[in-house]
């Protein structure tokens, strides 16, 4: 009991760091004060005010004041918007409770809503597999045209727009593929040469990881901490939590034969430990030169192939 009082004594006293500093938010995010605030979000932001940290990191609830009526006007639309939305639904977070087919609160019309809505918005992108993941993660914090306007919010963001994922070409996950290829070359060697003896590459476990932001089969508290630390940051996040995946299960994988090496790296997610992960990756020592030169040598390689 004891314990448990000082646990919750703890986490009382992040809250109330986290709700001071939402207090002075813009001081806090781009002021002197900006290095603790970073290192604040990589420890995880607090639960109980996540949903309005995410909102102001992204400046979604001030997109949603400047157009009031957009989103039921895209709601009410009769605008059709291609992709296999009404496929994926059943398939989305359909273990939790709220989007499990006999929720009393009906997760999956507002997942369908935003989804629909949002197709209406970006006519570029309309649906694309990987948005309904991202989609049902700021649902289950925030109400359906909060989390409308969080979606448009990361996906157009000026640093790592997600929707650049899932444009048509899909060019950006071409360029993570090659790029994440390289880095795991330089930071897990052994496995790297592993996976290309049998012909595979390492992309090809990666990039489900990439296109649903971590949102798909990865345990909860793994996922929302990878998004305090996206939302604040930008694509190095992503590699870095990639790389980690990969160091954690390069000495078990060593000796393994293909078919159990892929069944270890298929079946990896769900049973991750999250805080290893963060430290694993928090000691990868990547940098976003690195990352650079390799985005530009996927310029030249793209470019010859034209």
């Amino acid at each position: 009991m004891e314990i448990l009082r000082v646990r919750w004594s703890k986490e009382d006293r992040r809250a109330q760091k986290w709700r001071t500093m939402i207090d002075n938010f813009d001081s806090w995010r781009m002021g002197k004060k900006a290095t603790r605030f970073r290192n604040r979000v990589r420890k995880g932001v607090p639960d109980c005010v996540r949903a309005k940290v995410w909102q102001m990191l992204m400046g979604s609830t001030a997109m949603m004041e400047r157009e009031p009526n957009k989103y039921a006007d895209l709601v009410a639309s009769d605008l059709p918007v291609e992709g296999p939305i009404e496929e994926d639904i059943p398939r989305t977070m359909y273990d939790h409770e709220l989007f499990c087919r006999k929720s009393r609160v009906n997760g999956r019309d507002m997942l369908r809503r935003v989804l629909t809505a949002y197709g209406r918005y970006d006519r570029e992108v309309q649906y694309c597999q990987g948005v309904n993941y991202i989609t049902s993660l700021f649902l289950l914090y925030m109400p359906e045209e909060n989390a409308f306007w969080m979606l448009v919010a990361t996906m157009n963001r000026p640093c790592a727009p997600l929707r650049e994922l899932f444009l048509p070409g899909m060019l950006k996950a071409q360029e993570f593929q090659f790029v994440m290829d390289s880095l795991t070359k330089k930071h897990c060697e052994k496995l790297s040469n592993q996976i290309l003896a049998h012909n595979l590459t390492p992309a090809m476990y990666a990039t489900q990881w990439f296109l649903t932001a971590f949102t798909q089969r990865f345990p909860y508290d793994l996922v929302t901490r990878v998004w305090d630390m996206f939302l604040l940051e930008d694509w190095k996040v992503f590699y870095r939590v990639c790389l980690a995946l990969f160091k954690s299960v390069e000495g078990k994988a060593a000796a393994l034969d293909l078919e159990n090496l892929n069944l270890l790296l298929r079946n990896m997610p769900p049973n991750v430990d999250a805080q290893q992960i963060l430290d694993i990756a928090a000691s990868i020592p990547l940098k976003h030169r690195h990352i650079g030169k390799r985005v530009a040598l996927f310029g030249d390689f793209n470019a010859n192939k034209k």
